[in-house]
Order: structure tokens, then C-alpha cells, then sequence
């Protein structure tokens, strides 16, 4: 069989692939002192760069959402730096990107690219390099070649056909499926993945790359999808040899989604097990339905059973409309960010390799002004590392607090969220989170025979830390309102 890539470089001119090489114009040198993101060997939940671990703190930036198509360049950039600004002064250092959509769109038609295009995409990646923020480069998003349709349990997307469909493609494929079973579509996809490989190859500053965002959703049989994916990681993992390849599968709302990331996130060459899960109405299971921080955590406990050996992102999470109608209306409520930070907070003590990483960029992080979230995660897992401490997801709930535990060999970390205090008390009723008073936690059964050295906890919501006191494993919490952080280091 001739090789895929063979075929593409038969198809495309020298002359284009040296016009789109020359552009790009970043070299290994201008991040001699960034290391790439790589797998711990030690613990392969974890990422490390330099030798040490990195714990990814950010979200979805994957496009300017109000500047398609009537706005400057320049308009635009002070959009997006304005938001890797405030990330990054956040302490923030990762970002998600949907090279594929119509702003970074640099496939004008098959095999031929457009430098305005990517020359947009050198700029943002010049920008993520002067804050210290990491991209995930999604390559490509749409659905099908032409008359996408929504499945069922995002009958929503229909208001964004235009999204998910790929106009240019409409000559050459009369279904997805000929276009991914195809040796022409799949040279198509790699020809647009080299280019940017002749780019960004080079460059740690991308944290890895996605092959297609929700693989499972396409107008296409799932054993198609299947073999495409097991084919293409292999692929681009050859044209992206220094960096993390993944794949992202659609939102874990119906019970179908079991199969699915089992299948896809074992795959040997999917080096990231993603998880996509929202706050969904419409969904089809019911703790899409419940507190943010239960099924945050949920999806990453079942992806942490299904896959043992490789680091789990909840890499996509928030708040929609039913079935992914749009944004949800809590967003307009939610002005102290309470969506965000059980997001944050839940995947990364459920034993997620970072934090949870929000969708609605705009919509809610930017338009609430809701970075300093990222700031007080930042805060909270600081000194930790959960690699050295071969870091073990726990539970030590009480009948008033769900209590998340990362139990290690010389520290213990643990988030601790009240029970009667979520979206549906604080945002649909309106009621103010109580203050919760005079709690202790009994940590007995983590401490054991260990000696606490020193103990204290940290509130996110005022930033604020205080000792902690702890007798026989029992630990006495301060007054606090939402959630708190707990931290014990033991004695050597």
C-alpha cells in the first residue's frame, strides 16, 4: 500500500510547501529555555517539562468568537492577547486552539493554503510565547463534507451548521466516510497537519496536538471513525515527533459514551485520555444534571478505571443550553464564578493530570472577568507535586462536605466543597451560600502512623491562609463559604 504521506507530497507542489515553510519563521532557538511537555516516566498520570512536573492551568481559547469576519487583524489580537494577558498574570499556562476554525482557516481550498491565514497563527503562537502559555493545536473540527446534521443528543449544534461543515471538500468526497476511508482524504488531512509541522515541529511551546475535536460526532459509522483515528495517531505522531498526540471524543452525556472513550482513549498511539462532559439538561444521563464539581469529577474517575498508565484531561467542561443549544443562561448569573471554579478544582483533585478547562471563553471567563480563578488554582496546588508524591485520588466526605483527597507519600492535598451550596441553589433560586462553621474533618484513616509536620488551609475565594490544627488525624477547619483547601505535609 503506498504510504499517505507518500501521496501527499505527490500531490502538492514543492513550490507551496516551501511558500508555507518559509512563513512560519520560529526556530528551536527562541525556546531554548522551555522544555517540551512529555509523559512522567515515574508517574505516567502526570505531565513534566524540564524535569519537573507541569500541571496545566487553563481552558478553551479556541477562537475569537466576535471577530470572523468584520473586524482588523489587529482588533482581533488585542482581543486574544487581552486574555492571554490576564491569564497569564494569573498564573495560568495553557490554552486550547481550534486551528481549523474560520479565523486560523488557512485551507483556502485542497492542498492550497493561504499565508494571511497562518501567518494569524505564527502571531498567536508568538503571543502564547511572550506570556508562557502552552498550546493544544486541535487540527480539525468539522462533521462532514456537506449537510451536517446534528445526532440527537446535540440537536442544538443545527443553529451552527456552518461550523461543521466543510464547503471546499464538497467537490471531492460524496460522504465523510469516503472522505476518511479515502487515500485523497486522508492525504488532504495530512497535507494541512505538515504544514504545520514544518512550523511548530520544533517548538515546546505546543503542549501537543489533537487530531480532531469529537471524533464520535462526525456523519460517519463509529468503525470508521475508529480506524481513522488508530491510523492518523501513528501519522501525526511522525510529523510531530517531540509532542503529546491525542484524540477528543463528544460530550459524556449518554450512556454510549462508555463504549466510546473506552475504545478510543486505549488506543496505544493516544498519548492524553480526554474527557468531554457539561452541565447539559438535555442530557440522556442524570449527573449531567448535578452539582458541577460531582460530575467534573466523575468523568475523570471513569476515564482514570478505563486507562491506568496515561494522564487523564477533563479538557472540555462548563455550562449549555440543553443539548448544546448555546451557552447556558447561568453564565449571566454567575458573576463570582462558581461554574469555573468547581471546574477547576474537581477534575484536578479527582486525580486529573490539570485542571478542568472551561469552553465559554468569552461568553463567561472574559465577559464575568473571572481569571483571577486560575490565580487562586495556581495558589492552591502550589509546592505540589504529585509525581514525587505518587499522588493518589481519595475520598473523606462527611454528611455536609464532598471532600476530594490526593493522598501522597509526604503531603496530603484536598479540596473541599459544601454540599448545600451549587448551581441550582446559588444561580437558578438566588440563594447566597451560607458561611459553613465549626467542621472538622478525620483524615485518621490518610494520616495513619504519619506525623504532621505542618498543616493549614487555603480559601480561594478570599486568599487567604491560615494554620491548620490536627489531633489524631482530625483536622478543624476555619468558617468558610463554598469551598476550602486543605494541605498537610508529614514529617521525613
Amino acid at each position: 500500500m503506498v504510504d499517505i504521506l507518500t501521496v501527499f507530497l505527490s500531490n502538492v507542489s514543492m513550490k507551496k510547501i516551501l511558500s508555507v515553510i518559509l512563513l512560519g519563521g520560529m526556530t528551536l532557538g527562541a525556546f531554548a529555555n522551555v522544555g517540551f511537555v512529555k509523559i512522567s516516566k515515574e508517574n505516567p498520570r502526570y505531565f513534566e517539562a524540564n524535569g519537573k512536573v507541569w500541571i496545566p492551568n487553563g481552558y478553551n481559547l479556541c477562537f475569537p468568537r466576535p471577530y470572523y469576519y468584520d473586524k482588523s487583524d489587529d482588533e482581533a489580537f488585542a482581543l486574544i492577547e487581552k486574555q492571554l494577558k490576564a491569564l497569564a498574570e494569573n498564573n495560568g499556562n495553557f490554552i486550547r486552539l481550534w486551528v481549523s476554525a474560520d479565523f486560523y482557516q488557512f485551507e483556502t481550498a485542497p492542498n492550497t493554503f493561504d499565508p494571511k491565514k497562518l501567518a494569524r497563527l505564527d502571531r498567536l503562537m508568538r503571543l502564547a510565547q511572550k506570556y508562557g502559555i502552552r498550546v493544544k493545536l486541535c487540527l480539525e473540527h468539522f462533521r462532514n463534507v456537506k449537510n451536517f446534521v446534528p445526532t440527537k443528543s446535540e440537536q442544538g449544534l443545527a443553529l451552527y451548521r456552518y461550523m461543521f461543515a466543510k464547503s471546499i471538500y464538497a467537490n471531492d468526497f460524496s460522504s465523510m466516510t469516503e472522505y476518511l476511508q479515502s487515500s485523497k482524504g486522508k492525504s488532504f488531512y495530512l497535507a494541512r497537519a505538515k504544514v504545520l509541522a514544518d512550523r511548530y515541529r520544533d517548538n515546546p511551546n505546543v503542549f501537543g496536538v489533537e487530531l480532531w475535536n469529537e471524533m464520535n460526532c462526525i456523519s460517519a459509522p463509529l468503525n470508521v471513525s475508529e480506524s481513522w483515528t488508530s491510523e492518523m495517531l501513528g501519522k501525526i505522531k511522525l510529523l510531530f515527533p517531540n509532542h503529546l498526540v491525542m484524540q477528543s471524543l463528544g460530550s459524556f452525556s449518554e450512556y454510549v459514551s462508555y463504549t466510546y472513550y473506552e475504545t478510543f482513549m486505549k488506543m496505544k498511539d493516544n498519548d492524553v485520555a480526554q474527557v468531554h462532559r457539561y452541565l447539559d439538561l438535555g442530557s440522556g444521563m442524570d449527573i449531567c444534571k448535578a452539582a458541577i464539581d460531582i460530575f467534573a469529577a466523575d468523568s475523570v474517575r471513569v476515564l482514570r478505571e478505563i486507562i491506568k498508565d496515561k494522564p487523564v484531561l477533563l479538557a472540555e467542561t462548563g455550562a449549555v443550553k440543553p443539548n448544546h443549544s448555546g451557552p447556558s443562561e447561568l453564565y449571566e448569573k454567575d458573576k463570582e464564578g462558581s461554574i469555573l471554579h468547581d471546574t477547576l478544582f474537581s477534575a484536578f483533585f479527582s486525580g486529573a493530570a490539570g485542571s478542568g478547562q472551561i469552553w465559554h471563553w468569552e461568553e463567561y471567563v472574559l465577559k464575568n472577568n473571572l481569571f483571577w480563578h486560575f490565580g487562586r488554582f495556581a495558589k492552591s496546588i502550589e509546592y505540589l507535586n504529585p509525581i514525587a508524591e505518587n499522588s493518589v485520588p481519595t475520598r473523606a466526605d462527611t454528611d455536609d462536605l464532598r471532600v476530594y483527597v490526593l493522598n501522597g507519600r509526604n503531603a496530603v492535598a484536598a479540596w473541599v466543597r459544601d454540599v448545600n451550596s451549587d448551581w441550582r441553589s446559588e444561580l437558578e433560586r438566588g440563594e447566597k451560600p451560607a458561611t459553613v462553621r465549626a467542621k472538622t474533618l478525620d483524615f485518621s484513616n490518610i494520616v495513619r502512623a504519619r506525623k504532621v509536620a505542618k498543616a493549614w488551609t487555603y480559601n480561594p475565594w478570599t486568599d487567604k491562609t491560615e494554620p491548620a490544627e490536627v489531633k489524631g488525624g482530625k483536622i478543624a477547619l476555619p468558617d468558610f463559604r463554598k469551598s476550602l483547601v486543605v494541605r498537610l505535609e508529614f514529617a521525613k
